[in-house]
């Protein structure tokens, strides 16, 4: 009668039964080795993939990491690989010219089946071919397909499941990145929506003071022209010319903040004499102010600045207003200009009545809140600092306001004199 199979195995020689058990061992030893090998390397991907800036840092970290431990040529597309820029290549120093094969017309479509259908394609289904594709797939979502070159070597089950470990990490920072990016752009909206809905508020009471004064004036030299004076008369017309006069800078101030806040214009600046800009600030202040008094220091060299002349002009004008505003009348205004290292500096001072501790802090921020005191505006809440920050920040400089221990306000911007 035929022993069992147990009798057998259980009757082996002990020698014979020993090295079967050291062959073993050694296999699981070497198991465990390459384990331990993909396990580190995967640790090493995802270190570097949590380290990307942005997703095209994601894709050339990913298309480095396996040119460099797979040996073979990369292709990762972004998009539907039927579209022509759908594709980020990564070569590999040892094979040449594979870019023909991944693009030919054969390889696109079985690009486009992995995308279009990332789970209905099985790696054993790839084996005879030269280019393996894997599905970068996160929770139903295709953030991409990976195709490596392998030509005539076929791809191990082993090397198979390490690309798709490193795809499914890929996957989530991906992922991750695209949630981090539309937060992103929703806070940007909600802030965008948010600064709109203030200015708006801002202009309308800013408006109100001055229209309803024009308004006011108006009715009244039509109503009352019997019974007016000459002096009355005058008086009246200066003050319709002083509100028309800033609702026009008003008008020029929301022109100027609206151009230089659109994402796909930027400031264009040329080589100009500060102290021109400067002199021609002062005498539209002048014009509009004739009783001020407003003295210039400045270098004795001629200082060039790289600026949009106009737009630095308009903060220049906007601030000597603002002193003007908030002073006695026939009050020296001090507009200072010089060098301080790289940077040209430019400040404006005066005697008036200051800041209060309370706005200090908000000093360049548009507030609506009824009964907050006003620095840039005596008509209503104003928007001309809040004008000059965003023209200041967009020549790449800065802006500060302060008390002085004298009394009176102390404005200063910096602008660099050499770009970057």
């Amino acid at each position: 009668m035929a022993k069992s199979m147990a009798e057998i195995n259980f009757n082996l020689p002990q020698a014979r039964f020993g090295k079967v058990k050291t062959v073993a061992l050694k296999l699981l030893k070497r198991i465990a080795k390459e384990w331990e090998h993909e396990n580190a390397l995967l640790y090493e991907s995802s270190q570097k993939l949590l380290a990307a800036r942005d997703i095209d840092d994601i894709i050339a970290i990913t298309n480095a990491f396996l040119v460099r431990h797979m040996g073979h040529s990369v292709l990762f597309y972004t998009k539907d690989p039927r579209l022509p820029d759908a594709g980020i290549f990564a070569k590999s120093p040892s094979e040449q010219g594979p870019e023909a094969l991944f693009a030919s017309e054969r390889e696109r479509e079985r690009a486009h089946a992995i995308y279009v259908e990332p789970f209905s394609h099985h790696s054993v289904e790839q084996q005879e071919e030269s280019v393996h594709y894997v599905p970068v797939v996160s929770k139903g979502k295709v953030f991409g397909v990976i195709g490596i070159f392998c030509g005539e070597k076929h791809l191990s089950e082993t090397a198979i499941l390490f690309i798709q470990a490193v795809a499914a990490q890929v996957a989530l920072t991906l992922e991750s990145h695209t949630l981090a990016e539309e937060q992103h752009k929703i806070r940007i909206d909600a802030e965008r929506e948010k600064t709109r809905a203030i200015l708006l508020r801002a202009i309308s009471h800013d408006l109100r003071t001055p229209i309803t004064s024009i308004l006011g004036a108006s009715s009244t030299m039509l109503e009352q022209e019997d019974v007016l004076d000459r002096e009355t008369n005058r008086q009246l017309l200066t003050d319709i010319k002083e509100n028309a006069e800033w609702l026009i800078r008003t008008a020029e101030n929301l022109l100027t903040v609206t151009r230089i806040s659109q994402e796909s214009v930027r400031v264009k600046k040329t080589l100009e004499a500060a102290e021109e800009v400067v002199a021609q600030a002062v005498s539209i202040v002048r014009s509009r102010f004739p009783d001020c008094y407003i003295h210039i220091r400045s270098p004795k060299k001629l200082l060039f600045v790289p600026m949009e002349a106009t737009l630095i002009s308009q903060v220049l004008i906007n601030l000597l207003g603002n002193s003007i505003k908030n002073s006695e009348k026939e009050s020296l205004i001090l507009l200072d200009l010089k060098r301080h290292g790289n940077d040209a500096v430019f400040s404006v001072s005066d005697h008036g009545r200051g800041i209060p501790e309370e706005v200090l802090d908000n000093l360049f921020e548009i507030c609506t809140r009824d009964g907050e005191h006003a620095v840039d505006s005596v008509q209503g809440m104003g928007i001309g600092l809040s004008i000059c920050k965003t023209i200041i920040q967009a020549h790449g400089g800065r802006i500060r306001g302060k008390n002085k221990p004298d009394g009176g306000a102390h404005f200063s911007f910096t602008l660099p004199l050499k770009e970057g």
